[in-house]
């Protein structure tokens, strides 16, 4: 009987043992089968309500430039020199509309954000002015570069018309939401109107002019309804499944996620992708180290300082160059002319991070700081939601030296920043609750399920296991110590 116990128990642990290590092979096939009923981008899930409608406050804080020897870089060429103003500080709210399911598991829409100005996160009102380069004036002159003299004539008659400057003061609000520019109004109107072309320009000018209230085009992403894996990336963007705003066709691809999904099980050792609307471009993200926020471990992902590195530094990048390769911008900035309507527009991480020593320099009051100007995202492995995204750019201009536009005979060429935006959002108390609740706490009971079943086999197994070996040797004791025979005594009779 105390053998048949010893290896039944032998055997109730090694099955306890190898339903524990089984267990660790099911269980991401257990989540597997619980985020595909709770993350696809379909109504009725987990996932979809905040998928709809961002259920965290996200902000945007401005950043402006103030040159403060605008007269001294027209008449003499000096340096420009600028002081750092801000933040000013919006508030935004996202939803998507017009949102339809596909029969290819993908769902298209389009999100629409709202800005609404936070005084009480601001230095002072966006009424607040600043001056730095006018930017009509520069993406004027920049248009007709390669033109013939007289045309570029006509736009100094233009600028004698209007008074423009090479310099303008303007407001936080108006250089980000928009304001009729009297150089514009005029080309348009007096230029190209009589041309009946006044419809291809606009005299209103902003760096977010008409994003106020609208979208940045049609997303059409996977569900994840057949691929947990897949949901949340694009299969096409503006209809298309490619870009066509550069001159390569790795510098077009549209790669990766919306930014908002990254597909469960995150893979620590792979780099991340996901497409900016606001960069033109596919973006790549790499692991840095895992932390926690608010109790729940989550993956460091940044964007590295190389991300607009010239192709001397990082041959990939050669398809940014704009036109061609012949064209190629200094290490550190991107050209986006092409995607924002052939203006000299530049995008760069703030005070020219991580770019060539030369750009930093052109200008004086710039002070480039990983910790106060990178970007990156935190994503909790399992589920591949982000919990806190900041996005850092900084968009600029382009300013060439030209004999005959007014004003830039004696400009040297240099890279100018304008003003630079920080967008962040990060999981409130409430989200986090209910992500433990519905997704975290699971995982852990099965987890620690896991454990206690191989802790469980394991004692049971060892236990049997000395019990077998003890019984063994008394056995063994038992029969060294009794004789072959037992004698006979014999009597004398």
């Amino acid at each position: 009987m105390g053998r048949k116990c010893t290896a039944g128990c032998g055997v109730c642990g090694l099955v306890l043992g190898l339903l524990g290590a089984l267990s660790l092979t099911l269980f991401h096939l257990v989540v597997k089968f619980e985020l595909g009923k709770l993350m696809p981008l379909k109504v009725g899930t987990f996932a979809y309500p905040y998928w709809k409608k961002a259920p965290i406050p996200v902000y945007m804080q401005f950043y402006v430039f103030d040159v403060i020897n605008s007269d001294e870089v027209i008449e003499t060429g000096a340096k420009p020199s600028v002081l750092e103003r801000g933040p000013y500080t919006y508030r935004l709210e996202k939803e998507k509309v017009g949102i339809k399911y596909n029969d290819n598991n993908t769902v298209t829409y389009r999100q629409i954000t709202w800005y609404y100005f936070e005084r009480n996160m601001s230095v002072g009102y966006d009424n607040e002015t600043f001056t730095n380069f006018n930017i009509p004036y520069l993406s004027v002159a920049y248009l007709v570069r390669f033109e013939y003299p007289w045309v570029q004539e006509l736009i100094n008659y233009a600028l004698a018309i209007t008074g423009e400057n090479l310099f303008k003061v303007v407001s936080v609000h108006d250089i980000l939401y928009g304001y009729e520019d009297p150089l514009l109004k005029f080309v348009s109107q007096d230029i190209m109107g009589l041309f009946n072309m006044s419809h291809f320009l606009d005299p209103n000018f902003g760096l977010m002019y008409k994003w106020n209230g609208s979208d940045d085009g049609v997303y059409n992403v996977y569900t994840g309804s057949d691929d947990i894996f897949r949901a949340g990336f694009i299969d096409k963007w503006n209809y298309f499944k490619t870009l066509s705003f550069w001159s390569g066709k790795y510098a077009n691809m549209i790669n990766g996620s919306d930014g908002e999904f990254f597909g469960p099980f995150v893979d620590s050792s792979k780099d991340m992708l996901f497409y900016s609307s606001q960069a033109c471009r596919s973006l790549l993200v790499k692991y840095q180290y895992t932390h926690s926020i608010k109790g729940i471990d989550v993956y460091r992902y940044l964007l590295p300082a190389d991300t607009f590195a010239c192709p001397a530094e990082k041959p990939d990048n050669v398809g940014f160059c704009s036109p061609d390769s012949n064209h190629c911008m200094a290490s550190g900035v991107l050209n986006v002319s092409v995607c924002r309507n052939g203006s000299s527009g530049t995008l760069s991480f703030p005070h020219f991070l991580g770019a060539d020593p030369d750009v930093i320099h052109g200008v004086d009051g710039l002070h480039p700081n990983s910790e106060q100007h990178s970007s990156f995202i935190d994503i909790e492995p399992t589920t591949g939601l982000p919990f806190q995204m900041v996005f850092r750019f900084q968009v600029g201009i382009h300013i060439t030296n030209n004999s005959i536009i007014k004003g830039l005979h004696n400009i040297r060429s240099l890279h100018m920043p304008i003003v630079w935006f920080n967008e962040s959002a990060y999981i409130d108390d409430d989200l986090a609750n209910k992500f433990k609740a519905r997704l975290e706490l699971p995982m852990n009971i099965v987890h620690v399920m896991q454990i206690i079943l191989i802790i469980m086999g394991s004692l049971i197994l060892i236990g049997s296991a000395i019990r077998w070996f003890r019984k063994y040797k008394t056995v063994e004791n038992d029969t060294e110590e009794k004789p072959l025979f037992t004698p006979v005594s014999l009597k004398n009779d």
